[in-house]
Formats: C-alpha cells, sequence, structure tokens
C-alpha cells in the first residue's frame, strides 16, 4: 500500500485516507489474525497506530500513514505473537514501553532489543 498524504479538510482526500485505511488493515488481518474480520475498533487501532498528523508551513493539517509507522506496527504484532499475546491491550502495552523508551522506529526496536538480550 503507498503512502497517502492528505489534507485533513478536503472529503476525496478522506474517501483515500480511508480507503488506505482499509486495505493496510486487511493486510495486517491476513497475516497476523488469519480468518478473522477487523472490526471498526480493529481499524481504529490501526488508525491510531500508523496516524502521523503534520501541520504544514501554511497552517493545514496533514495525516499520513507512513512506512516507517506500518514498519512498526507489524513489529509490535510480531512480539506480541511470539508472547502469544496477540491483542491490542498488549499491544498498546508495547506502545507504552516504546514511548517511554523513545523508540519510535523498527530499527530503535531492533537495538534495544539486542542490547536487552545480551545484558542478560
Amino acid at each position: 500500500v503507498s503512502l497517502c498524504s492528505l489534507g485533513c479538510s478536503e472529503t476525496h482526500s478522506v474517501d483515500k485516507a480511508g480507503l488506505e485505511l482499509r486495505e493496510i488493515t486487511e493486510a495486517i488481518y491476513k497475516e497476523f489474525f488469519p480468518g478473522q474480520t477487523p472490526t471498526s475498533g480493529d481499524i481504529r487501532e490501526v488508525f491510531f497506530s500508523i496516524m502521523q498528523q503534520e501541520k504544514t508551513e501554511d497552517g493545514q493539517c496533514v495525516m499520513s500513514f507512513p512506512e516507517k509507522r506500518k514498519e512498526l506496527l507489524a513489529y509490535v504484532l510480531e512480539q506480541a505473537r511470539k508472547q502469544g499475546k496477540l491483542n491490542w491491550g498488549y499491544v498498546a502495552g508495547i506502545y507504552k514501553n516504546m514511548a517511554f523508551r523513545g523508540i519510535k522506529t523498527i530499527e530503535e526496536a531492533c537495538e534495544y532489543e539486542e542490547r536487552r538480550r545480551s545484558s542478560l
């Protein structure tokens, strides 16, 4: 799924973002929750996990689903799956711990995991 940047006030762009979000969620569910259909709550969880919002120089709100955030969500879901705790509550806990440690990318997450393992 390609990166989609859009103006928050544009209806057509919002429709495009909604379509992209559904496609991303379906891909995630195919990989991590095979045979399950995502609920509106699941779609919301994916949205808040991958959405990035910024203001342009002219003050317009721009929302996107950057690849780095999609990759990080896939990493977090894989970590939850490895622990046998593949649910949004556990995923939220991983994100909270990552935020506490200042981890924002998959590279930083892997570096942290490497340091953690070598200290055991």
